[in-house]
């Protein structure tokens, strides 16, 4: 007998440390299923930011597990754990194995012989490339309140509460303006995405002024305000023949090209990276780099957090709970977080938008109330092509845009 609705699954998050946030709140799902012909089901989680029983009283079906459910789609944030996943089902999450991160290479191949379909958030983009859905914003803007926390704790400046225990963005600008605002640091970020507009936004509610890499050197000598300077991707590289930087040329040929970033570190406590990095792109500080910044540089906030990826002192992801640890450049080992003074401390939560859970979660689902659901019901051809683009797996079987991923996977 064929169903009358296409129905949703909505999982309960199982990955280590566990992420309170979920695809829809339940504001959102009832007005999903009001508006379109959608049943949503919610995996119990007594981890998840909204209660079981919020959705229980909006009418919203939830079970102990989606096993026994006959779900079109199933839809979560953070890759499932392996036990978790139901064979012959259609997923969406953020899987992290595009990139070939080997990491999450037995997530893939799991997700294969399994014979499931696998959507991931992270390719959900328009014709012109550009993401659909994403909580980059809220990447920025937590990623930015841990490197001011931690720049205080090193340097024994400022106590600040972390951006758990606060639970949304304007708490987190209240606790920040309680601090004199001349014992904030300087700080570089890179990118212009939305992870970077994120980082400018808070830097900027909160009293940081803008200026260039050129006029910096002059300005901190008398600014009584903490200064930021954002660069782009073309401040960040130069080709190895010495001719002009060209975006398209570079994605062509990232090999050609070599970081120049070092110099334009000098007199910054602070750098958040905010830009995409790409397995082919060149490392912006290695090891050699990181010795002379020791003692200079004191924090880098890596949001995009590559395991030593751009940035080798980003050597293994952090956590809410424990969100710093030192980067010994000399041995190139970690070591216990503001241990030394010639270490670089880092931090590298890789779920920074979990922080505040119910404002990233709530922001999420209205993108994707707004450009995804149309498509999976196939009501909007450009959705519908959107998610065909951002589907890596399809029936056990890798799709012809990721197909470079078969050696990885072998």
């Amino acid at each position: 007998m064929k169903k009358n609705k296409f129905t949703i699954g909505l999982p309960k998050e199982t990955k280590t440390p566990v992420d309170g946030r979920v695809m829809f709140s339940p504001d959102q799902a009832a007005e999903i299923m009001l508006r379109y012909p959608i049943e949503i089901i919610v995996e119990s989680s007594a981890v998840r930011c909204f209660p079981d029983r919020q959705y229980q009283d909006m009418g919203i079906q939830v079970v102990d597990n989606l096993t026994s459910v006959d779900c079109d789609i199933i839809i979560g944030i953070k890759e499932q754990e392996l036990t978790h996943i139901i064979p012959n089902r259609h997923y969406v999450f953020f899987g992290h194995f595009a990139k070939e991160q080997e990491y999450n290479r037995s997530l893939a191949k799991h997700l294969l012989s399994n014979k499931n379909t696998f959507t991931d958030h992270e390719y959900l983009v328009d014709n012109s490339n550009k993401r659909l859905c994403a909580f980059g914003r809220y990447a920025g803007i937590v990623g930015a309140y841990n490197a001011i926390w931690g720049y205080g704790l090193k340097e024994k400046q400022y106590a600040l509460s972390s951006p758990n225990s606060l639970g949304v963005v304007e708490k987190l600008l209240e606790a920040v303006k309680l601090i004199n605002i001349e014992k904030l640091p300087n700080i570089l970020f890179t990118g212009n995405g939305n992870v970077a507009k994120g980082c400018r936004e808070f830097l900027t509610a909160i009293g940081y002024e803008e200026t260039t890499i050129e006029d910096y050197t002059i300005r901190k000598s008398y600014e009584t305000k903490p200064l930021f300077v954002n660069l782009l991707l073309k401040d960040l590289v130069q080709r190895i023949d010495g001719k002009p930087f060209s975006r398209i040329d570079f994605s062509n040929h990232p090999e050609e090209y070599v970081s120049c970033l070092l110099p334009k570190l000098e007199g910054f406590p602070v750098l958040i990276p905010c830009h995409f990095w790409g397995e082919k792109d060149p490392v912006y500080l290695n090891q050699e780099d990181l010795i002379k910044l020791s003692g200079k540089l004191k924090l880098v906030a890596d949001v995009t957090c590559d395991i030593s990826g751009g940035f080798k002192c980003t050597i293994r992801s952090s956590t809410h709970a424990n969100p710093f640890y030192d980067y010994n450049p000399f041995s190139n080992k970690e070591e216990d977080a503001f241990s030394s003074p010639s270490n670089i401390t880092i931090m590298a939560v890789d779920t920074l938008p979990n922080a505040i859970p119910i404002t990233s979660s709530v922001y999420f689902g209205s993108k994707y109330m707004e450009l995804i659901i149309p498509g999976l019901l196939e009501e909007n051809q450009e959705s519908k092509e959107a998610i065909n683009r951002a589907t890596i797996i399809r029936d056990g079987q890798l799709t012809s845009r990721f197909s470079y991923l078969s050696s990885f996977v072998e």
